[in-house]
């Protein structure tokens, strides 16, 4: 077991680290025994300011940023392969199958008297923008390739095969593309979104995509693979909206069910306009710090609300035989002929049974379903 933590000695800095005003920890690591908690090897390490510093590889191996070196330890953190590059490390990003790695690396684009004016035009909390290179290496930090790019880039999510990037387009759509490690650029899937969607991978090769519903009020996540065939799709309201509205009929029952949903919305519509309103009111009197301080106080009153609630008087729910959701999707497709698949890692699907559909719902049976313990399945039209 590899355990690592901050000491908070105090550093001592170069003069390079004093000019761009870093503050580099010292990280202590320790590698313990997972059946008698003995320490079996410590190191200490002089990390980065801020962000990651330590990575998984595979066969017990781990991937660490110790100052501006990248470093390969082995199962017993002995030290076996270093990396120096060429400029300050931005970020480090490792493949699905840990095999690759992918160093953003800064490319200084003024000369040192430019960069000393900018620098002193800016200030302390910001550094003048800099070019940026993508240095692909393998488990062994060995360089396979490098990609100069104008400008820093966003972290980029990393595939086996290459980079996923997403370009805005028109009218909230999104295109999520792959960019091969042979300069290929692969659309993926293009999704609607009214904000910024965030992309990252999966152990297993898979992409994970996130964005925002139309109205912004609730988000919505998809798995998908590197094909663009969707896996899985959902929002995070799903959670969230069954259980305030069992509240809200719980507590003023079926009768005023209709003008409790009439008054919810209308309080809540109101507090969009209102709320910005007196935020910006406050705001120009006292300051930020006193409109963080009242928003924090306006929690008492929801917390008072919850705690005045009588529970003894709710109304019950009426309770329903729970829906059986395979024979739901076929209710309905009365002399359909659907092909069921069964799947269980939900990448390799195989055909299990094509039935027709004779009573309006239909059972089948698996025999493989006790071979592999668990299985997933899908049914669709037959071809």
């Amino acid at each position: 077991m590899l355990v690592t933590f901050n000491l908070h000695p105090l550093v001592k800095r170069s003069p390079s680290e004093a000019d761009r005003a870093n503050e580099p920890r010292i990280i202590r690591a320790l590698l313990l025994s997972a059946a008698t908690g003995k320490v079996l090897r410590a190191s200490e390490w002089r990390v980065p300011e801020r962000g990651p510093y330590l990575w998984p590889l595979d066969k017990g191996h781990v991937l660490a940023r110790t100052g501006n070196t990248l470093t390969i330890f082995g199962p017993s953190l002995v030290l076996q392969q270093q990396w120096t590059p060429p400029g300050t490390v931005r970020f480090v990003r490792i493949s699905p199958s840990r095999s690759l790695i992918v160093v953003g690396i800064e490319r200084e684009r003024h000369t040192a008297e430019q960069h000393r004016v900018l620098a002193a035009f800016l200030g302390s909390d910001r550094s003048p923008e800099e070019d940026e290179d993508l240095t692909l290496l393998d488990e062994k930090l060995k360089v396979l390739g490098t990609e100069s790019l104008n400008g820093a880039a966003s972290l980029p999510a990393i595939l086996d095969s290459g980079i996923v990037l997403s370009d805005a387009g028109t009218r909230q759509r999104w295109m999520v593309h792959q960019l091969t490690w042979a300069h290929k650029k692969q659309p993926i899937v293009r999704v609607a979104s009214s904000c910024p969607i965030r992309v990252d991978t999966l152990p297993t090769n898979l992409i994970l995509l996130a964005g925002c519903a139309a109205d912004a009020a609730s988000y919505w996540y998809k798995v998908v693979r590197p094909d663009g065939k969707v896996l899985l799709t959902g929002t995070a309201i799903v959670f969230d909206a069954p259980s305030r509205q069992n509240l809200t009929f719980q507590m003023v029952g079926r009768d005023e069910l209709p003008n409790a949903i009439a008054l919810n919305s209308s309080l809540f519509n109101a507090s969009r306009i209102f709320g910005p309103a007196s935020a910006g009111i406050v705001y120009g009197f006292a300051g930020a710090g006193v409109c963080f301080l009242v928003n924090a106080l306006s929690f008492f009153a929801v917390l008072l609300s919850l705690l005045a609630l009588r529970v003894r008087d709710f109304y019950t729910l009426e309770t329903f035989e729970r829906p059986e959701i395979f024979r739901g999707t076929l209710t309905g497709y009365f002399g359909a002929v659907y092909q069921i698949e069964g799947s269980t890692n939900l990448l390799d699907w195989s055909v299990v049974k094509v039935l027709t559909n004779t009573y309006g719902s239909t059972a089948f049976t698996d025999p493989a379903a006790t071979t592999f313990g668990y299985r997933f399945y899908r049914a669709s039209i037959a071809p």
